[in-house]
Formats: structure tokens, C-alpha cells, sequence
């Protein structure tokens, strides 16, 4: 991650009287998760200060792209047990918990490597995280506080909602029934089960694709690591950041993300200022 020393100085961070952090809240359970850290401070305070890929003379309608893990719901408590899970069945020296979480984000084979899975058992080791995962995982995340509000407000400006995210079509798809937010999203872009689109570029492509092929200057994409930040930049689309995902502020403006989002109710305003 970024130091707070590398801040991007072009882009802010928009500060609300709401606390730094939303707090998720579990489907069914009224347990809540530990605080999350608080983002790195800045000293720029109010709207965003890039330079937005201003959309086409008359058109109204944003494809707003929604990454999901640290954007939508919390997913660690099922990350971290499934990582725990395969090392443990492989052998393999488990890091604390501070180290896993911050490999959280990557497709599942880099983030394997990343806790220190040897490339030689990494498909051994995708077989053994995703038996628990589908099994157990799945149900061990929680949306974020806010997080609904968020699409639903999204949606009744007029927006067309998307997701691209690096998880697998197979559990992104039971995690969005499990939460009812199947019909919220036109287009469901996840990485493919058979490893041959896992990145959040190839991913996004594939949403895109599925969007029609927009032009960069109708789309945002809404994401909390510096991957989602340069996948959208590689189909040459802004990236509004989440700060209460698993990136901390300086990851996401040094990756060139043109907002900061503090709170999930702060989107649809970054939204609207496009």
C-alpha cells in the first residue's frame, strides 16, 4: 500500500459529519464486525479536485461498475478462514491476520501466492479455498452500512448498475441472492471459474461488453483497491474509490483514482458531479 507520504495531489478526499467508517451490519445477526482501520488523513478537504472523463454532450445515464468485496459487503471473516483453511491443508505457515488482510482483493491465484502458497500448489490450493468458501464463506460476510441505500440511489437517478469483481461468477452470483441484490445489477461481470479472465481489466472488459460497449465517458467504476483503479484506467474510465473497503486512502489516490468516496452515500453525489 501506499505511504501517506505518496499522495496523489490531485484528487480529495469528500469529508461528511457521518463517522469515517461505516459499520456493516450481518444478514440475520445483530453481531457487529470489528472497526475497520481509518484512512490515512489528508489535507485537502471537500469535492474531488481531478479532472473527471466528462460524459458526451446529452447523456444522462452513468454505467456505474461496482466492485464488490470491500464495496458493496464485507467479506474478510470468510476470506480469511477459507486462506487460513488452505494453508493449514497444505502444509504451509499461516500469517497473522493483518498480513492476510492485506492481500485481500487480487483474483484468488495471486492472492494465494501473495500469503505464500508456492506456484507449484497454487491450483491445489483454489480447489481447497473455494470447498470452503461455497460450503461457508459465502455466508460469512456482511453488507456495509449504507450499502443498499447506495445502489438504490443510484438507480433512481437513472444509472444502469454493474458489477466487476474478481471473484468467481459462481459465488459472486450465490452472495448476491443471499443478499437479494441479484436485480439490482443489469450486468453481473465476475472472474471465470476456469481461470482464463481473472483480472479486473479482463473482467471489466467482459461487463463492459455485456453493457454494450459504452464509451469511457458514460462509466464509472466504484472500487476499494489500487486494481480497481488502474483496471479502469486501462478502458480509460474514472475510478471512484472506497474508503471503507480493504485499501487505505493513499493506495487509491496514488493509483490516480479521481475521487475518494468516504461513506457508500457519498457515491451517487461523486456520481452526479461527473
Amino acid at each position: 500500500m501506499a505511504a501517506p507520504g505518496h499522495l496523489a495531489g490531485d484528487v480529495r478526499v469528500l469529508v461528511t459529519d457521518r463517522p469515517r467508517q461505516p459499520r456493516p451490519s450481518r444478514a440475520g445477526e445483530g453481531r457487529p464486525l470489528r472497526p475497520r482501520r481509518r484512512p490515512c488523513p489528508v489535507d485537502a478537504v471537500g469535492a474531488p479536485t481531478g479532472t473527471p472523463n466528462r460524459r458526451r454532450a446529452g447523456s444522462t445515464d452513468v454505467n456505474v461498475v461496482f466492485d464488490l468485496d470491500g464495496t458493496v459487503w464485507d467479506s474478510e471473516p470468510g476470506i480469511l478462514a477459507c486462506l487460513v483453511h488452505t494453508l493449514d491443508a497444505l502444509g504451509l505457515p499461516v500469517p497473522t491476520d493483518q498480513v492476510l488482510r492485506s492481500h485481500i482483493g487480487p483474483p484468488l491465484p495471486l492472492m494465494l501466492e501473495m500469503v505464500g502458497v508456492p506456484a507449484g500448489h497454487v491450483e491445489a490450493g483454489v480447489r481447497l479455498y473455494r470447498d470452503r468458501y461455497v460450503r461457508a464463506g459465502v455466508y460469512e460476510a456482511s453488507l456495509y452500512d449504507g450499502a443498499v441505500d447506495m445502489l438504490d440511489a443510484v438507480a433512481a437517478a437513472g444509472h444502469t448498475l454493474a458489477t466487476a469483481t474478481s471473484k468467481g461468477e459462481g459465488p459472486t452470483r450465490t452472495m448476491l441472492d443471499h443478499f437479494g441484490l441479484t436485480d439490482r445489477f443489469t450486468v453481473i461481470g465476475a472472474a471465470s471459474m476456469d481461470g482464463t479472465s481473472i483480472s479486473k481489466t479482463d473482467v471489466l472488459a467482459r461487463t463492459l461488453a455485456g453493457l454494450g460497449d459504452p464509451a469511457p465517458s458514460d462509466c464509472v467504476l466504484v472500487g476499494d483497491r489500487d486494481l480497481d483503479v488502474l483496471g479502469a484506467a486501462a478502458h480509460g474510465i474514472d475510478c471512484i474509490g472506497a474508503s471503507w473497503g480493504y485499501g487505505a486512502v493513499g493506495e487509491l489516490q496514488a493509483a490516480g483514482a479521481w475521487a475518494v468516496a468516504e461513506h457508500p452515500s457519498d457515491v451517487p453525489g461523486l456520481v452526479a458531479r461527473r
